[in-house]
């Protein structure tokens, strides 16, 4: 199944993308109080991709989910490479990142 394959390849090559994703949806605020890891993307469509990560705030930590919206949504999963590959750049040039983890 092809998502099974994108959701298997993002999550074991391309981890810093899913990690600035995740960041990117986040508030200022947050952003700069909680520690982002363990991210994971759960699923993907045509309309969206499912994204989970633990959110730790000192020794506190919860497992969150965030959904990326395509807009437009993609055509075929043939799209996913150049939708990522935008999706990764403007993270990177909107948000601030202090560490990787």
């Amino acid at each position: 199944m092809t998502e099974v394959r994108i959701c298997k390849h993002m999550n074991e090559d391309h981890q810093l993308s899913l990690f600035m994703i995740v960041k990117s949806t986040l508030g200022r605020k947050e952003r700069n109080s909680v520690k982002i890891s363990h991210c994971k993307m759960t699923a993907i469509d045509l309309k969206e991709a499912k994204i989970t990560f633990a959110a730790c705030k000192g020794e506190t930590c919860t497992k969150r989910e965030v959904v990326v919206k395509f807009d437009p949504p993609m055509n075929s999963f043939a799209d996913m490479r150049l939708v990522s590959f935008c999706a990764h750049f403007f993270t990177v040039a909107t948000t601030r990142v202090d560490s990787h983890n």
